[in-house]
């Protein structure tokens, strides 16, 4: 079997292109996670400038947000829905909310990079310079 070159670089342009690929799509999910961190911390220290102030304070003001996940806080400190309190607490308010996207965006880029030293690479420059950046 003959080795030609034009193999041996066709080979090389469709791996360097799916490696393209997938790093841009990672830088990407890094950038809707530093978003999504920006909005938690403008909802956290931000709020009564922020633009939130103008949405439903129930499910957006996190000092009164942090009661949905509960019944009737504090007569009755029991979960509203089933989990409300532990797994599905993002359902519950804006904060926790942002905060699964922003970890789940993390874990895909994670993912896509495909090695523990890029999450630490991802999560620990990438991430925060542009956070500190922007927000």
């Amino acid at each position: 079997m003959k080795f030609y070159f034009s193999d041996w670089r066709t080979q090389w342009r469709t791996q360097w292109r799916t490696q393209w690929f997938k790093l841009s799509w990672a830088h990407l999910f890094v950038a809707l996670a530093s978003f999504c961190k920006a909005i938690k911390d403008t909802l956290a220290f931000h709020y009564g400038k922020s633009v939130f102030a103008g949405l439903d304070p129930q499910f957006w003001n996190p000092n009164i947000s942090w009661k949905n996940k509960y019944a009737d806080w504090p007569d009755d400190p029991s979960p509203a829905f089933i989990l409300s309190d532990t797994v599905f607490v993002f359902l519950t308010d804006a904060w926790h909310l942002f905060d699964f996207l922003m970890l789940m965006c993390l874990f895909i880029a994670i993912h896509l990079r495909g090695s523990i030293l890029w999450a630490v690479v991802i999560y620990g420059v990438v991430f925060n310079v542009a956070y500190y950046t922007l927000g």
